[in-house]
């Protein structure tokens, strides 16, 4: 819009063209941010899905006992979402991804083995650190 703008201002373009331009440049705009307000993420139960995943991680595999084949299914998928694959010519099943959030528990578990206490370097690498206190002098007056 600014470069229209400026065109138009410079007499690098006529009324008519900076009219027929603006309005163009003006539906783009509406469309991109309809867009841009249905991608959005809704963030309010943020906390209460995080909880539940972190539940249905620690039980997953009372899960996988107790459950059907239906339940099975639907772990196995959200677990791996691009399917399990077996490989004929090594005898061993595959997968090509694992969802994000099951694939930091393997790295936190093999961090953390030993550890009663503290936190691990993977920890500290993936979570924000808040600035350490600071004592302050007095200044005497």
């Amino acid at each position: 819009m600014d470069r229209l703008e400026e065109r138009f201002v410079f007499e690098e373009i006529s009324n008519e063209q900076y009219i027929k331009f603006k309005v163009k440049l003006e539906q783009s705009k509406s469309e991109i941010e309809e867009k841009m307000v249905d991608a959005s993420f809704n963030l309010s139960n943020l906390d209460l899905a995080i909880d539940k995943s972190l539940q249905f991680a620690l039980n997953l595999s009372d899960l996988w006992v107790s459950g059907g084949l239906d339940e099975k299914r639907t772990i196995q998928q959200m677990i791996f979402p691009s399917g399990i694959l077996f490989d004929f010519k090594n005898d061993c099943y595959r997968t090509t991804r694992v969802n994000n959030f099951f694939s930091i528990i393997p790295l936190i578990s093999i961090s953390c083995k030993g550890k009663r206490k503290g936190t691990t370097q993977l920890l500290n690498q993936v979570s924000l650190s808040v600035a350490p206190r600071r004592l302050e002098l007095r200044s005497i007056v």
